[in-house]
């Protein structure tokens, strides 16, 4: 999976699983919801191309593969289709890759998706020779965290 799918799975994603988290739990601090109104600068409700590529260069590498109903924005709606549909298509991965059917990946199983194999010493927090779904969120939203903070000043989201 490339690093802009990456982004919009789990940097956009976590307000998606909101919904399904026990109404107990303190909620995230960043939300679908207040990601996209960072990356819609002109608060339109739907992304442009230059809002896209000024504030979510992974999105703009999708964009015309987002704007499902190809009128040139990205709506709210449109954006979470595709990133269900990526998370979807990342789980189904993940458990073909899984032979064992333990819900972890070994380093051998990890063999099946060149990316998680390549950082998975990295990936491997409690360091058990396995990696999880969430520890693999986690890596991933770091490394989103350290790119977004290491993005020279004019270039971060309103």
């Amino acid at each position: 999976m490339n690093r802009s799918i990456w982004f919009v799975i789990l940097v956009l994603l976590p307000g998606m699983t909101l919904a399904a988290e026990p109404a107990g739990k303190p909620q995230r601090k960043n939300t679908f919801d207040d990601n996209f109104n960072r990356v819609d600068t002109n608060r339109d409700g739907k992304l442009s191309m230059t809002e896209a590529e000024k504030n979510a260069p992974g999105v703009a590498l999708r964009f015309a593969v987002m704007d499902a109903n190809h009128d040139g924005q990205v709506s709210k709606k449109e954006l979470m289709n595709f990133v269900e549909a990526q998370r979807k298509q990342a789980v189904a991965r993940f458990k073909r890759a899984d032979k064992n059917g333990n819900g972890k990946l070994s380093k051998q199983e990890a063999r099946a998706l060149p990316g998680i194999y390549a950082r998975f010493d990295k990936i491997d927090a409690n360091r058990d020779g396995q990696v999880t779904p969430r520890e693999i969120g986690r890596y991933a939203r770091a490394q989103a965290k350290k790119q977004r903070g290491s993005r020279p000043a004019g270039n971060k989201p309103e």
